[in-house]
């Protein structure tokens, strides 16, 4: 009998400080959350509940010294998808991530499916105007894995889809993925040091839907992100010597540049929720992942002692497993990003 190899991948917080009345009170409170205002127009992007503004780089990351950066001319991005007219882009903004990783690492061009993700992951409600993140997104591509665009192509039944799995092969599953802090030197450092970045902005400004591609987007109003694109590269002499990213939008190589748009650093809240595949596997049948969590990362509980300790036991189901790895994230300024 061929013996199954056995992974644990879960979400375990082992620390926890937050300040209360009693600062070595021992019962046990929750984290608040952050308050999100929907913006009147949403494209698909709904930011993670909780506070990561404390995130700061890691000390692993190279430093960036280039003055322009663009992994379109070093063929490092695939082509332009178009999401419309429904609210997916956190599902083609996570695809775009692992696709240019795939596409990096093996000079293989992999079009995986978005509509995959949005309806077979069990927080979507199986509708295409519900919204996500990357927290839920990497989470699936984590459990479960990347499908193919030909076996689940876009937009299938939206708004509200047909899992189809398992009729579909899963292909590759994240292993690693890390936050960036939103400052322009740790952006810069993680799309030259792994590839394009899934990050964030508001995009419901005036004359962002009709852009053309032939400037520099500015805009310095304070709304919620609402929409997730791709950070491909970067040239500090644009926007007038301001700086600018080189974003891969999901609306069609009709819109924009070709698909693409150029914002000065900082506006639009552009770099907000900001996120990297760092490693990928090709997909396994033989092994079999236990976990335990929400698919994305909703809540965090501690004692307010700021000595907290958090346990999580699996029982596995089958005979003869082997435990080949174990896997969780951690999140502080000394341990990632």
């Amino acid at each position: 009998m061929k013996l199954k190899r056995l992974v644990f991948l879960f979400a375990v917080l082992l620390f926890a400080i937050f300040t209360t009345g009693n600062a070595y009170s021992q019962e046990m409170i929750v984290a608040p959350k952050k308050v999100y205002e929907v913006p009147e127009e949403n494209f698909g992007f709904i930011p993670p509940p909780l506070d990561l503004s404390h995130l700061t780089p890691t000390t692993y990351i190279f430093g960036a010294t280039a003055s322009s950066w663009d992994w379109r001319a070093l063929g490092g991005v695939t082509s332009v998808k178009n999401q419309n007219p429904y609210g997916t882009c956190w599902c083609f903004a996570a695809c775009g991530d692992l696709e240019s990783k795939v596409l990096i690492n093996e000079l293989f061009t992999a079009d995986y499916s978005e509509l995959n993700i949005q309806a077979c992951n069990p927080t979507s409600y199986h509708n295409c105007y519900t919204g996500g993140n990357a927290w839920i997104s990497n989470n699936y591509l984590a459990l479960f894995g990347s499908v193919n665009e030909t076996c689940d192509p876009y937009p299938g039944g939206c708004p509200n889809p047909t899992c189809v799995n398992p009729a579909c092969d899963f292909f590759k599953q994240i292993r690693e993925w890390i936050l960036i802090p939103n400052t322009v030197t740790a952006i810069k450092n993680a799309v030259q040091t792994y590839g394009p970045v899934y990050t964030s902005f508001y995009a419901g400004f005036a004359g962002f839907s009709s852009y053309d591609g032939t400037y520099c987007i500015t805009y310095s109003g304070t709304e919620s992100t609402n929409h997730a694109v791709v950070i491909v590269g970067w040239d500090d002499e644009m926007c007038s010597g301001n700086g600018a990213w080189i974003v891969k939008n999901s609306w069609g190589t009709g819109w924009g540049d070709n698909g693409y748009f150029y914002i000065q650093y900082g506006s639009a809240r552009i770099g907000e929720s900001s996120s990297v595949i760092t490693r990928y596997v090709n997909y396994d049948p033989n092994e079999k992942i236990y976990y335990k969590d929400e698919y994305g990362w909703w809540m965090s509980v501690g004692y307010g002692d700021g000595h907290d300790w958090g346990l999580l036991e699996l029982t596995h189901t089958t005979a003869n497993e082997y435990l080949k790895k174990v896997s969780f994230s951690a999140t502080g300024s000394t341990c990632s990003y």
